[in-house]
């Protein structure tokens, strides 16, 4: 997935900002090999559309600041707030990342009572050609 905008994401950029011109478009790269094997690179774009309402529209490229919650603002309580959200993630997106984690164990939790109930299934049936097939596709 490119960070570039496509014909689509320029469309949908500009429908928002006819009902709001302080839209802003923010594409986040991050499927991208690194240069080092195992590594990844993470890209991020931000941009608005201008043109013709019926015509084709052109990117413009919006710099994008990251900046610390506390240059924001905010009372240190607010700030406390957000950093904890679910709705953000919390601090460095600690919960999002454990709700990934919770979901993959869930499934290998899944699967393996499928295969349990397969295998009991196939034992009470005294399947015995079911319960190497078992062996053999659950070890490779």
């Amino acid at each position: 997935i490119t960070v570039l905008p496509s014909h689509v994401d320029l469309r949908t950029q500009f429908q928002y900002q006819r009902m709001d011109e302080r839209f802003v478009g923010l594409i986040f790269s991050v499927f991208n090999k690194g240069p080092r094997p195992g590594s990844s690179t993470y890209s991020m774009m931000g941009f608005r559309s201008t043109g013709p309402l019926d015509g084709e529209l052109q990117c413009v490229n919006v710099q994008v600041d990251v900046v610390a919650l506390c240059r924001l603002g905010w009372s240190p309580e607010h700030e406390a707030r957000a950093i904890e959200s679910e709705a953000f993630g919390g601090s460095l997106g600690h919960l999002s990342m454990l709700a990934t984690v919770r979901e993959a164990f869930e499934e290998v939790c899944d699967e393996h009572r499928r295969s349990a109930d397969r295998l009991a299934t196939a034992a009470a049936r005294g399947d015995a050609s079911a319960l190497s097939a078992w062996v053999l596709t659950s070890w490779h």
